[in-house]
């Protein structure tokens, strides 16, 4: 049940960001929900799970808005199972934990995609100026505020329990 609604919670963030999110966009950095719920899920359960979801995203993702199959993929799983690695380590009671994660993962997650879209294209467009940091800064500020209520939905909400160890 919960891997179903997990599904569905990733479907619902990529029609938020192909649609409404769009509005939102700040000098072109706009909100990467699948993202948020990757780090999320790798602080909580660790990097087996952080890679599993982002493999689950990172392909649905491809599938509705990439233009190379695999690619977000590759790159959200190596970002969950970087994040991941910490979670013994994190103190998740801490807003500055999800801040500096979030932060470390979107600058991650846009580099490894700009430089493997450059491997796999002649031409690539690079972003221009104060991008990455704005993304990072954007989705760490969604985080703080969306935190609380992953935080209370894994240790005692619907998520609580949920591990693939």
């Amino acid at each position: 049940m919960r891997v179903i609604l997990l599904i569905v919670l990733g479907v619902v963030s990529i029609v938020l960001e192909t649609s409404l999110l769009n509005y939102l966009a700040v000098f072109g950095a706009k909100p990467d929900i699948l993202l948020l719920i990757i780090v999320f899920m790798a602080i909580f359960y660790g990097s087996k799970t952080g890679t599993y979801i982002g493999v689950i995203y990172g392909l649905m993702e491809d599938l509705v808005i990439g233009r190379y199959i695999g690619l977000n993929a590759l790159v959200r799983a190596f970002t969950g199972y970087l994040i991941g690695l910490g979670e013994k380590k994190f103190y998740k009671d801490n807003l500055l934990v999800p801040f500096v994660a979030l932060f470390l993962a979107t600058v991650v997650n846009e580099t490894l995609c700009l430089l493997l879209r450059s491997l796999v294209s002649a031409r690539v467009e690079f972003p221009g100026g104060y991008y990455l940091l704005g993304q990072a800064l954007y989705n760490s500020f969604l985080g703080l505020i969306l935190y609380g209520k992953f935080y209370a939905s894994a240790t005692r909400g619907w998520l609580k329990g949920l591990n693939t160890k």
